[in-house]
């Protein structure tokens, strides 16, 4: 477990290594090598190798399906019972940015939407998190670098802690203040976990597994790629990039236009500074994934295709705001 050994082939893409291991190819028994992967937990291979003893590939994304139908279905109605129907809109435009059907498909996407839409769950269904939002926050940063193979773990803070903000009560110093510690213990407990599964595997492997995974945290958080220098502008904009379709630009003009419509309706003259005051916890939460980016430059270049994902966070949140705003703009009057 501490040392997370797959078999490849020599001079073979793990892909392909994986294909011929499996349909057993012969003649390539001299190319075969036992590679271990010690930086991560893995953790996610428990409920899959579990699932392995009844299920084949197939029924898992079946399953997937299913469950996080259910769950997404779940949010939904714990969001109109609790008078929050105005987050519908937000919450069903993040489900689309995500790609609900690679969410299904990919066992590796997974770990990070589960934690997700769990969050969500926990916060609708308790709302008063004051007590016991330090202590939650952790375990969710513990859980998703348990679990996640560094797809776009930010997700399980980001869109969590927005929905906290908005239903935690108090004056707005103390909500700030509470969003300040739900970022330190999430970031705590996502990298102390981490932490962790080096310094154990490093004592029962008997190797030094911290030195291989700074090197690597050194590769990921440079700003070279293949050999070339990057720039952080490039590192956002081929992130961004994967969003720029007509589609998901279609969706966000309609939910942008229908959620103007209503801030318009609520009148935003001479009050536009008290609304930009109420956005900017919204605003702060929504730059997370543009640091996220710059600061893991050469990861989030080279794997774009789902690191983008992070921009979740973007959407959600902003549209949160929108959505919200008319709201509090008619309890100002």
């Amino acid at each position: 477990a501490m040392d997370a050994r797959r078999v490849e082939f020599r001079g073979d893409d793990p892909v392909r290594s994986l294909n011929d291991y499996v349909n057993e190819v012969e003649g390539k028994e001299e190319q075969k090598q036992v590679v271990g992967y010690t930086r991560y937990w893995h953790g996610y291979l428990i409920p899959l190798k579990l699932l392995l003893l009844f299920f084949d590939y197939g029924d898992i994304r079946f399953l997937n399906l299913f469950i996080q139908f259910f769950l997404t279905g779940w949010i939904m109605i714990l969001m109109v019972e609790k008078g929050r129907k105005r987050l519908l809109l937000p919450f069903a435009v993040l489900i689309c940015v995500l790609n609900p059907v690679a969410e299904a498909m990919s066992l590796q996407f997974s770990s990070v939407y589960y934690i997700t839409l769990l969050s969500l769950l926990v916060i609708l269904r308790r709302e008063k998190m004051a007590g016991y939002a330090v202590r939650f926050f952790f375990c969710i940063g513990m859980m998703t670098s348990f679990l996640d193979l560094l797809t776009y773990p930010l997700l399980t803070l980001g869109v969590p802690l927005a929905l906290m903000f908005l239903l935690s009560e108090g004056r707005m110093e103390e909500k700030l203040l509470l969003l300040v510690k739900a970022c330190c213990a999430w970031g705590v407990g996502y990298a102390g976990m981490w932490g962790c599964k080096w310094l154990i595997a490093s004592v029962l492997l008997q190797r030094n597994i911290f030195s291989d995974a700074y090197q690597q945290a050194l590769l990921r958080s440079s700003m070279q790629s293949d050999g070339s220098a990057l720039r952080w502008g490039e590192v956002i904009w081929r992130n961004v990039r994967v969003l720029l379709r007509w589609p998901y630009l279609f969706l966000t003009a309609a939910a942008g236009i229908i959620l103007l419509k209503k801030i318009w309706s609520a009148g935003l003259k001479g009050r536009v500074r008290r609304a930009f005051l109420f956005g900017i916890p919204f605003f702060l939460i929504a730059l997370m994934p543009f640091a996220w980016f710059c600061v893991l430059g050469n990861h989030s270049y080279q794997h774009y295709w789902f690191t983008y994902r992070e921009l979740g966070i973007t959407c959600f949140v902003l549209l949160v705001y929108l959505a919200e705003l008319p709201h509090f703009l008619k309890n100002e009057t």
